[in-house]
């Protein structure tokens, strides 16, 4: 049985070693000239989980994000250039198609209501009739062009979800120091619940461009109910409709932690916007961020 402490000569390389038994590491204490000390292996650092329950400041959670950007920028420049490199061909090509299919809409749907308007006034005799119906016609075809244009909108906002859902993971993990951010791990997990990450997105996106038409202000309260749906489908696995739902009874039971956020977060993406590659990633560590720290990192989010 060998004692708790023991002092052992270890032959030819003369080296005197305190051996502390029961799990901690030998603890080097002499050697000999010519000889370098071993060096025990320094353990690998364990994940750092957020408990959740809430945000403790805006300020706080600023300066955190700010300082894991600064720190690891490289990791970060490497998230945003596949960011770009998805997003902006797909852009281009989904703006193209868009404006296109709105001027041919907008166009296409003018012009029938002039020859249909001219129509209906020479056959029925009444002119007002058809100046009536041309205008009828006219109105209608730009609000049917703004809708097609605003439902490609939405097309890109979903066909980017996966993506997005893969990005929020990665920065996640990166967060608590479990992965370093690279170039392929923003793509790692794009294939995990997509038709989640479709659905959440198409039905926040969908009701945002509905709250447009109300003065734009209708557009702040999807934001205040439903700004941590996609990232709880994305770390915490939920189905789009039960994350909404969850979001919703969260916000409504602590409405001034989810308002200072939302103000938080639609100032912080402002800004970002005009700093490129950066910008982007770094309002999406934000997010994740504040999502971890408001529902934690366990196996259910913490209500």
């Amino acid at each position: 049985m060998w004692p708790g402490n023991q002092w052992i000569d270890i032959g030819c390389l003369e080296w005197s070693a305190r051996l502390t038994w029961r799990g901690s590491a030998p603890l080097c204490t002499t050697r000999s000239a010519g000889y370098a000390c071993p060096q025990p292996e320094s353990p690998l650092s364990s994940p750092t989980l957020e408990p959740g329950g809430g945000i403790p400041s805006i300020s706080a959670l600023f300066a955190e994000t700010f300082t894991d950007v600064t720190e690891n920028i490289q990791g970060y420049l490497m998230v945003a250039l596949a960011l770009m490199a998805v997003m902006i061909p797909f852009s281009l090509v989904l703006t193209f198609v868009g404006m296109f299919g709105l001027y041919m809409a907008l166009g296409i749907g003018v012009f029938a209501s002039i020859l249909g308007g001219a129509a209906i006034g020479e056959a029925t005799g009444d002119s007002d009739l058809g100046g009536i119906v041309t205008v009828i016609g006219s109105v209608g075809s730009s609000v049917l062009a703004f809708l097609v244009f605003f439902a490609l909108i939405l097309l890109m906002a979903a066909a980017m979800a996966p993506l997005s859902a893969s990005l929020d993971r990665a920065i996640a993990a990166h967060q608590r120091g479990e992965a370093p951010l690279t170039f392929n791990a923003a793509f790692a997990t794009i294939r995990q619940d997509m038709m989640s990450a479709f659905g959440a997105v198409a039905l926040v996106s969908a009701t945002s461009l509905v709250g447009v038409f109300f003065c734009y202000v209708g557009a702040f309260v999807p934001a205040f109910f439903f700004s941590f749906a996609f990232p709880m489908v994305a770390l915490h696995r939920k189905g789009a409709r039960e994350a909404m739902r969850i979001c919703a009874t969260h916000a409504m039971a602590r409405p001034m932690e989810h308002f200072v956020f939302m103000l938080a977060f639609v100032g912080t993406s402002l800004v970002a916007a005009y700093i490129p590659l950066l910008g982007p990633v770094f309002t999406l560590a934000f997010h994740v961020r504040a999502y971890r720290k408001m529902f934690g990192d366990g196996p259910e989010p913490v209500l």
